[in-house]
């Protein structure tokens, strides 16, 4: 695998791996979303109200965390893998890209986040000279927090083994040093791990910018254009786009109002109750859902308008059985890999609670296929803000919390579509006819 290297030298350090026990909801099946899949005859959907997540001091966005509810993302962390592509993910292309230079990877931090930071605290690991993990959390607004902003930062990524960390203090100047005390805790703080930092400061993010090193005032320069960072170009390549802001990111997976979400459900319960008196035969009525779903990602490259109402619904229905949705994971792998993305955000923002958990689960597997580890993480939020026990949901914060590479997801996917692959048992009686999508009606 082609990738970026970083020549940045710094103190080689190690650290001990952290034992983790995934959560028990994480691994057992969820009763209450049992009924609303179709293969299961006389149970209807039961709707609940979303829980809402209280932030912390430090106003997290954590993209990791996205099982127990204490360990839920917070307001303003962002938290991704890296192979040194960027983002964090499957970081398949990248020719060699030699970030020697401080600047270089300073100008690069946006793309490896996915957004432009600010008032920000970043840090990037690197192991055998690859960014493997790029974090960030908001600066701290008094300096009384400097100790426990530093303690947090250096928990969220125990569980990364790394040979060094740069860390980057995003609002800061060369003159004023407002956050050197900030920098002494970071310091004190990696050194109980075994690693010595080197930190740098920036006003912001943009050319000509002046950043410096804490500690080596004498070691200083401007940034180059980050729109021109070897980083940037091989985003661009993927399709990946690099957000003016977190907030942007954000907005991406808002949902639609809650009248129109409010009218859907309704729809959608007459949906399931529908199938539910007419239902027979699991085999084929899954069949022809998925073919509906298959449709709609054909055309999603093509779609000028936006989708319909009963369109919306019968995509929610669909991949409300699990069968469905899982095999809906192959697309992943494929040419239409990112028409598929595309759909399942829609379906993200327009479907009601639970069912936006599914096409937000899918979101979240193909945007951590594909290099996009901000939107993957904010993706399983929003399927577990929507489904607190969601199993797949979890178990990719699970895997993400424990830095599973991209590639290993992708073989992971692989296998499920080697078993969708395989012949089905032959099925008796009359085949069903699949919905149409409106286009076809």
């Amino acid at each position: 695998m082609p990738t970026a290297r970083l020549v940045l030298q710094g103190v080689r350090g190690c650290r001990k791996q952290k034992a983790f026990a995934p959560p028990a909801h994480a691994l057992c099946p969820n009763p209450r979303r049992r009924a609303q899949h179709p293969d299961r005859p006389g149970q209807v959907y039961k709707r609940t109200t979303a829980p809402q997540m209280n932030d912390s001091p430090h106003g997290f966005h954590h993209q990791s965390h996205s099982f127990p509810q204490r360990d839920r993302p917070r307001s303003g962390e962002a938290y991704t893998m890296n192979d040194i592509p960027i983002g964090t993910g499957p970081f398949d292309t990248l020719d060699s890209a030699n970030l020697s230079d401080p600047g270089d990877l300073i100008a690069a931090v946006p793309h490896l986040l996915e957004f432009y930071p600010t008032d920000s605290l970043v840090a990037v690991m690197v192991r055998d000279g690859r960014i493997t993990l790029t974090a960030r959390i908001d600066l701290p607004s008094t300096s009384h927090q400097y100790r426990q902003t530093a303690h947090d930062l250096s928990t969220q990524l125990h569980s990364h083994d790394a040979d060094r960390v740069y860390a980057l203090i995003v609002g800061d100047d060369h003159d004023c040093l407002s956050y050197e005390r900030l920098a002494a805790q970071l310091s004190a703080v990696f050194a109980t791990d075994g690693l010595t930092p080197v930190i740098f400061g920036v006003p912001t993010i943009t050319r000509g910018a002046r950043w410096f090193e804490y500690g080596a005032p004498d070691n200083n320069g401007a940034l180059p254009d980050p729109e021109t960072s070897p980083i940037h170009l091989s985003q661009i390549a993927r399709g990946v786009v690099t957000r003016p802001s977190r907030e942007a990111l954000v907005n991406a997976l808002r949902p639609d109002s809650d009248e129109a979400l409010s009218r859907r459900a309704r729809l959608l319960a007459d949906v399931v109750e529908q199938e539910r008196i007419g239902f027979h035969q699991p085999q084929a009525a899954a069949e022809s859902w998925y073919q509906l779903v298959r449709r709609h990602v054909e055309r999603a490259r093509y779609r000028t308008q936006p989708l319909t109402d009963t369109e919306i619904v019968d995509l929610a229905f669909a991949l409300s059985h699990l069968d469905v949705r899982d095999r809906c994971m192959e697309f992943a792998l494929g040419k239409n890999a990112g028409d598929a993305e595309g759909l399942w955000t829609e379906l993200t923002r327009q479907c009601p609670a639970p069912e936006c958990a599914e096409p937000a689960a899918l979101l979240a597997i193909y945007a951590y296929v594909r290099g996009q580890g901000v939107l993957a993480v904010d993706a399983i939020r929003h399927a577990l803000d929507a489904a607190p026990d969601h199993r797949l949901a979890g178990l990719l914060g699970i895997a993400f919390e424990q830095g599973m590479k991209p590639g290993s997801i992708r073989r992971l996917l692989m296998r499920t579509a080697e078993l969708f692959r395989r012949p089905a048992p032959a099925s008796t009686g009359t085949s069903t006819e699949g919905p149409t999508t409106d286009e076809e009606k």
